[in-house]
């Protein structure tokens, strides 16, 4: 059965009573607009369905006039026109229409979206003064109808999964952080969804401590996001550290909160809100030393991994892609990589089982620490400290050797 739930029509700047609309639906009466989807109808309505096969479409036009000659040199295209509420201005001037294809049937003006309408949004459909709309409706107003497309009624089941780095003590002068959701996320809303508490000051929000960009930056899946402290905040000498502070400070503690409000690609919000507790340490000034890393090299003849220690915490997505092994040939071997607790070890298992000999990790110089300090130069100099600047290769090599199989294996 069609239904039709009034809605109100703007007129000249004057909104027109709806009911006004709701005479004579069937054939003929007063022009008005639906919103039309499997053949039922919603003039507009609050709770009108969205789908690929939504049309608007205009109504009670002069009968007369539309089985005259004159109707047929009409281009029936620019006749009704839609445009996402609310617009620059009456009739939408400066904001441009919604793509789709408008045309004379029977006796209505159809206009059908290219893209199916957006949940959650309101529409406004415009259908332009002319003859169509009866005696002296060339020089009358046109005829303007709302409509509300409700959003998608989803049951959240996306949750924030973790957050990088792993560990609860970072140092004052952490440069970023790595959100990871269990699915994709919608872009746009990063920055007013994330906040930063100072617990030891009675839970109040620590101003503006992340760099805002105007593209955030997300993976391709859309399921990690890469939140970064604002840097100006971070280097010692610069304007906004001397005027507002770092961000962190040593010795306190904060919590990250993310709004359970944020949505996923779906449309849907979270699942749970997350909370996160940190400490602070003191700044990290120091470059990461590979020389310094330590090496557990498996047997020959086995698959079983390659561990290597850190003796700080290094960035979680830089060591997924940054480190690399090199076997006795020279050529890189493939196999997983995985990534230890609070990021102080990788592992790596080759495809193939390990040969014997002489064997090199191959260390990129842009791998980072939590500070951003590089194995090629620190994130700021410290000339107070004596770091000299210095150009490091691009890749570093550090040797070790896969012994043979041990006898009895």
């Amino acid at each position: 059965m069609k239904r039709e739930v009034a809605g109100s029509v703007r007129a000249a700047g004057i909104l027109l009573a709806s009911a006004l609309l709701g005479a004579g639906c069937a054939g003929g009466g007063a022009p008005r607009i639906v919103l039309v989807r499997g053949g039922a109808g919603v003039v507009g309505g609050a709770d009108g369905a969205a789908g690929a096969k939504d049309a608007f479409e205009a109504r009670g036009l002069d009968p007369g006039f539309l089985e005259s000659p004159a109707a047929r040199d009409v281009d029936w295209s620019g006749v009704l026109h839609v445009f996402v509420d609310p617009p620059a201005a009456p009739g939408g001037p400066g904001l441009p229409p919604v793509l789709g294809s408008a045309r004379l049937e029977g006796r209505a003006v159809r206009f059908e979206p290219r893209y199916p309408l957006e949940p959650g949004l309101r529409y406004r459909a415009v259908l332009r003064a002319g003859p169509w709309l009866g005696k002296g409706g060339a020089d009358g107003p046109a005829v303007e109808v709302a409509f509300a497309i409700p959003p998608r009624n989803l049951e959240p089941k996306t949750v924030v999964e973790r957050v990088y780095p792993s560990a609860g003590t970072l140092p004052e002068n952490q440069l970023k952080l790595y959100i990871h959701f269990s699915g994709p996320m919608r872009r746009g809303q990063a920055y007013s969804m994330v906040r930063l508490i100072d617990i030891e000051a009675s839970g109040r929000e620590v101003e503006a401590p992340f760099l805002e960009l105007g593209e955030e930056l997300w993976d391709p899946s859309g399921t990690r996001f890469t939140l970064f402290f604002d840097p100006g905040r971070l280097k010692r000498g610069l304007k906004p550290r001397e005027e507002v502070g770092p961000p962190l400070e040593a010795g306190k503690r904060y919590a990250l909160v993310i709004d359970g409000a944020w949505l996923d690609a779906d449309g849907a919000s979270l699942k749970e809100p997350f909370r996160k507790e940190l400490t602070v340490a003191a700044p990290d000034y120091d470059v990461p030393d590979p020389r310094g890393w330590r090496i557990a090299a498996p047997p020959a003849g086995t698959r079983e991994p390659l561990a290597v220690a850190f003796p700080e915490p290094l960035d979680h997505a830089l060591l997924h892609r940054l480190l690399r092994v090199r076997g006795p040939s020279g050529a890189a071997l493939e196999g997983g990589v995985a990534v230890g607790a609070e990021e102080r070890e990788w592992r790596f298992v080759p495809d193939e089982p390990w040969e014997a000999g002489r064997h090199e990790l191959l260390v990129e110089t842009t791998l980072e620490d939590l500070a951003g300090n590089s194995v090629e130069r620190p994130f700021e100099v410290d000339e107070t400290r004596g770091i000299e600047s210095r150009i490091e290769p691009k890749v570093v090599a550090v040797p070790f050797e896969v012994p043979r199989e041990a006898a009895g294996r």
